[in-house]
């Protein structure tokens, strides 16, 4: 027969353990409906967690744009994309700050370039369209 061992409730929540659990680490977001279990190994192991388990997909007219924006116009490698590009615009879809901040980038990081790949292209995905990107959205197909 197995004994439980009963611990007042107010102790849990006082404990480091406990707190540690319910903190949120910017940058591990993961869809609703996870367990309490994958959320703590997530608070445990910060952003990368979501990283290490699940692979984010580009798309061609995602990877298309941000080469047309900050790569190498008319190619949809991941690689030849500067993601990173600071000048009059920012990232590789070439944001105006005050835009990345209306469309939530914000959540992400304060300027697009210091936001990662995955961040800006979700970013993208909700605002892309062909009135703010006139050449690069219709050169892609979009």
């Amino acid at each position: 027969m197995h004994r439980a061992l009963l611990v007042p409730v107010a102790a849990l929540a006082l404990s480091p353990m406990a707190t540690a659990r319910t903190q949120h680490v910017p940058g591990c977001r993961k869809p609703v409906g996870y367990s309490a279990r994958v959320a703590s190994i997530c608070a445990h192991s910060g952003r990368h967690y979501w990283r290490r388990t699940h692979h984010f997909q580009f798309g061609s007219f995602e990877l298309c744009v941000a080469n047309q924006e900050a790569g190498e116009p008319g190619s949809t490698s991941f690689a030849t994309i500067n993601w990173h590009y600071d000048a009059d615009y920012e990232g590789a879809y070439n944001w105006v700050n005050s835009t990345w901040l209306a469309e939530g980038g914000g959540r992400y990081a304060a300027h697009a370039y210091e936001a990662s790949p995955e961040a800006q292209t979700l970013i993208f995905r909700a605002h892309a369209n062909a009135q703010d990107w006139p050449r690069s959205v219709p050169a892609c197909g979009g």
